[in-house]
């Protein structure tokens, strides 16, 4: 299930178009249609290119279009960050629009409010609908607020880096499963020996990441077989754990609380490094599958 939305352009320029979709960021442009997908926040969607002269009968009726699609059964931020990429485009191209949602806008005049409504309308109904016939297992559940307030983190996190400069590092919010069937914490990662900026109000967890160990000496000498490592090693601690460390300075971004680790630090900052690590069982979850607990009820009660 989807959300569609046809632009209608009043001249209809393909190469201006396509130009238009290759100079933002976060996009894939080939001759049928631009494909956006941000890896920080995990959303994604599409924006066709419909010329008149390969169209379908139906289709020539309306004449050259773009036709965007965002899928339905995903939280609520997928609609925020698509929505000023339609806004952006309709800004730059004249365009007359086609809302066919239950909800939706009809024929116009577009706003914000009128395509996020719409989208939230539709959610709704695609979580009932996924619940009544069983087509998947239902997506996790999280505070709606702390959904959007991580996907605002991430969704800013390049331009905060580019202001961070150089000298530490920006992470990206990611799901973490701590075992499997357990639900999903939010976290970021910390590597060992890089200085790096913790959102303290936005995890609950940090991903301790780092080389691994060195052989034993029987292994270095050929005495005794080395295990099979992988290229890093990652543990999941508590934020409360990490932040209150010695050698930990405080700030504000983006209005977030902020830990900045230090690239060494003392004693108890390189103790949380230490020591051997059991292999982990956590994975990760897509940003996509964990959604506000309120669609989630909507799943419950069908």
């Amino acid at each position: 299930m989807s959300y569609d939305l046809l632009i209608i352009p009043k001249a209809y320029d393909a190469n201006a178009i396509r130009e238009h979709f290759a100079s933002r960021r976060c996009y894939e442009v080939s001759e049928s249609q631009a494909g956006y997908g941000n890896d920080d926040t995990g959303v994604y969607f599409t924006f066709g290119f419909e010329d008149d002269r390969d169209a379908s009968e139906d289709e020539q009726r309306i004449g050259s279009h773009i036709a965007f699609n965002i899928n339905f059964y995903r939280p609520h931020i997928f609609a925020l960050e698509a929505e000023p990429e339609i806004a952006a485009f309709l800004a730059r191209f004249e365009s007359a629009i086609v809302d066919p949602q239950n909800e939706g806008m009809g024929s116009g005049p577009y706003s914000r409010d009128g395509f996020v409504r719409g989208w939230n309308a539709g959610n709704r109904v695609a979580f009932k609908v996924m619940a009544e016939h069983g087509k998947s297992a239902p997506p996790w559940p999280a505070d709606p607020a702390l959904i959007e307030a991580i996907w605002k983190w991430n969704y800013g996190r390049k331009d905060l880096q580019k202001l961070a400069g150089e000298d530490v590092f920006v992470p990206r919010i990611s799901w973490f499963q701590p075992e499997d069937g357990a639900a999903p914490v939010p976290a970021c990662t910390w590597t060992e020996h890089v200085p790096t900026m913790i959102p303290e109000n936005l995890v609950s967890h940090v991903a301790l990441v780092r080389q691994p160990r060195r052989r034993s000496l029987l292994q270095s000498i050929g005495l005794a077989k080395p295990p099979v490592k992988p290229e890093f090693e990652i543990k999941l601690v508590g934020v409360k754990g990490v932040v209150h460390l010695v050698g930990m300075d405080r700030g504000d971004a983006h209005g977030n609380s902020v830990v900045y680790t230090p690239f060494e630090g003392p004693p108890a900052t390189r103790e949380v490094f230490s020591g051997d690590w059991p292999e982990p069982e956590i994975r990760m979850v897509a940003a996509e599958h964990v959604c506000g607990a309120d669609l989630i009820a909507l799943t419950e009660k069908s």
